[in-house]
């Protein structure tokens, strides 16, 4: 069943190629790029989705969102090494053996929910992230450049284990609470992705979206609620 979400994140992307038919053929380029694997490092890609049937558009747009903001410093990671990679979900108990084990300041628990997050990731002191600039792209010159490293009070943070979806981690870094951390199959690796102006950015798409409705409210369209 599609999530209120997933249904926002396919309007806006189906009004985006409408407005501007010209976006159409660059999503489709980015989509085949990553269906070839042409997008790197891997270990990262997996962190930002991780499926068995092939990427949609909708998908692409949201991955195309978080590698940009990536490129721009704007979202950070951490790499945090484990001993094994994930089991399945119904495997909670080997799950939760791995995460106990995680070097401080670091605590995590695997608790799968059916249609929530996979359990969380805390810390219990300032952390510092990388300002992670993917190598396939290079940040867009257009933004003023952000430090290479910042800092992250202690918090709690949702954990997605194994499969997940591009629009999921979207979700998570830019509508829900900024930061996610993603522990993807075949992985040693627990990475962090966080969004340091998650807040910032937020109130501008609020902003953003309120007089969009209120413009479409006055033209009296389909989207007036």
């Amino acid at each position: 069943m599609q999530t209120v979400i997933e249904k926002i994140i396919r309007d806006k992307v189906e009004l985006l190629m409408i407005e501007k038919p010209e976006n159409a053929p660059i999503l489709f380029r980015v989509m085949r790029s990553i269906r070839a694997g042409n997008y790197r490092p891997k270990t990262l890609v997996d962190a930002i989705f991780q499926r068995n049937d092939p990427i949609n558009i909708y998908e692409t747009w949201c991955f195309a969102q978080i590698w940009a903001a990536l490129a721009q410093g704007r979202v950070g990671t951490v790499w945090i090494r484990v001993s094994d990679s994930p089991f399945s979900n119904a495997d909670i108990d080997h799950n939760n053996t791995i995460l106990a084990h995680l070097p401080a300041p670091y605590r995590a628990e695997f608790s799968p929910k059916q249609s929530g997050d996979d359990g969380f990731v805390e810390w219990s002191e300032p952390i510092t992230l990388q300002g992670a600039v993917p190598r396939h792209s290079p940040a867009d010159d257009r933004q003023p450049p952000l430090p290479d490293t910042f800092r992250a009070e202690p918090r709690s943070i949702p954990l997605e284990v194994g499969y997940t979806s591009a629009e999921k981690t979207y979700e998570h870094l830019f509508i829900k609470n900024g930061a996610l951390a993603r522990f993807p199959y075949e992985s040693n690796h627990i990475v962090i992705l966080y969004n340091r102006r998650f807040e910032e950015e937020f109130a501008q798409h609020f902003e953003t979206d309120m007089m969009n409705r209120e413009e479409k409210r006055g033209r009296g369209n389909l989207w007036t609620t």
